[in-house]
This record gives C-alpha cells, structure tokens and sequence, in this order.
C-alpha cells in the first residue's frame, strides 16, 4: 500500500502490541507462519509481518467504514497481525476476506497463544510437582531407615546419642543425602524459572513444600564435629505431616 496523509496509519506501539498478542505469528488459521527471526547481522532482526487494517485506512481502501474515526481507524481493535503474502492477499480479496472473517482471525490467533501460554506453565508446574515427588519418596527411604535404626529409642534424644557414638556405621548414608540434596537444587534452580509464571496457588505451595526441607547444622570445620545428620533426621520428622498435606494439595493441582 502507498503512504500518503490521508492514511490512518497505525503507531509503532500498536503494531508491536499487535504482533505481540499473536507471538509474532501470521493470524491467518491456514498459514500462522513465524514472521520474525534472525539477520545475518547479530544486531539485527528480520520481520516479514505486516500490522494490517481490517477497516482501511483510507478511503477507497479494502473494508473501508466511513464511520470510523481517525482514532477507531488505528487504533488496535482495526489491527490485525499477518505475514506479508497474507496481508496482500485479503487486501486484494476484499469480497472474500470480509471484516468479519479478520476479526474472527484475530480473537482465534490470540486465543491460540492464551491457550499455548496456559498449556507451557501447566507443564512447566507439573515437572517441578513430578520432581517433588520424587524428593518425597527419598524422603519416605530415609524415614524407613530412621524406623529400622532409631525408632526403638525411647526418645530422639536417646536416637542421636546411638547416632553419635556409632556415627560410622551410618555415614554410608550421607551418600544418598548429598544425592537427594542434588535434587532439591535442581528444583529450586526450576522453580525460580517458572514461580512467576504459574499459578499462584501452585507457587506458594512449591515453595511452602521447599522451605520445609530448609535446615541448619553444626560444624567445626576441620572434620571432628558436624551434627549435619542429626538435624536432617529432626527436620524430616518435624516436617513429614506438613510435607504430606503439601504433596496432597499440589497433586490436586496436576
């Protein structure tokens, strides 16, 4: 189309909104080509999107309404984001490619990136709750140890005195310790990706889960004392009725 003063072109920031709400794909059900990328220049971008109007923006144009304003003429509600080749084509096809037809284009198009956005955070949640799982199930081994080695005590106090005094018959465990403290970072690097992009209710309790497995612990540094075991051990009883209704709550939100 020829520029000239007659024209209600649309501003920089309507075209960008404009291909924005459609992730810079073409609108049109049958194409919905990509229409940015890369230049050989590292600096640079290539588009081959167009903002169109779907009531012309001057008269004798396809679709015009002579009843819209300068404004309604570009304003965002008469945009809509199209390749190049589909741009041209319902320009010269007006009879065909009616205003309603665009309109329908456009509310189908950003409704197809609410719904792939919806889509990616859902499986985005549903990874990070599958890895949490799978912190509880470690969780419920080293429980089962706990109860094979501990749980006759008459205390946890009394637990961790025949921790101490036979602590190198139970230090193979700190193995699968330090592997399950792989995992929590793993999660934790996950979800610091995604916690502001899924559901808030999911959040909280990912990180309501993940702040239960937060413990300190004593040591000297030089090899002779660390209570690191110990309070691992107090923590996961601490903790094991919370984390449990946790689990339950996010399982509801798969």
């Amino acid at each position: 189309m020829t520029k000239n003063n007659l024209r209600d072109e649309f501003p920089k920031n309507i075209k960008e909104t404009l291909a924005k709400r459609v992730s810079y794909f073409c609108s049109n059900p049958k194409c919905r080509k990509m229409t940015i990328g890369p230049h050989t220049d590292a600096n640079k971008s290539v588009s081959v999107g167009v903002a169109a109007h779907i009531s012309a923006a001057s008269p004798g144009g396809p679709r015009y309404d002579a009843t819209l304003t300068s404004s309604d003429r570009k304003s965002i509600k008469n945009g809509i984001w199209l390749c190049q080749n589909c741009g041209r084509e319902v320009d010269i096809d007006e009879i065909r490619f009616t205003k309603s037809i665009l309109e329908a284009w456009k509310r189908e198009a950003e409704s197809l990136v609410v719904k792939k956005t919806i889509e990616e955070k859902y499986k985005s949640s549903k990874k990070v709750i599958s890895k949490i799982q799978d912190i509880e199930e470690m969780y419920e081994y080293f429980n089962e140890y706990y109860i094979a080695n501990f749980d006759h005590f008459f205390s946890f106090n009394d637990a961790m005195v025949s921790l101490r005094k036979h602590y190198y018959l139970h230090s193979p465990i700190m193995t699968q310790i330090n592997t399950l403290n792989e995992l929590i970072s793993k999660v934790l690097e996950e979800f610091r990706k995604i916690k502001l992009d899924i559901n808030p209710k999911t959040s909280k309790l990912i990180k309501k889960y993940l702040d239960t497995l937060k413990f300190t612990y004593e040591d000297d540094g030089i090899g002779f004392y660390n209570n690191r075991l110990e309070r691992f051990f107090e923590n996961m009883i601490d903790t094991k009725i919370t984390r449990i209704q946790i689990i339950k709550e996010l399982s509801n939100c798969i």
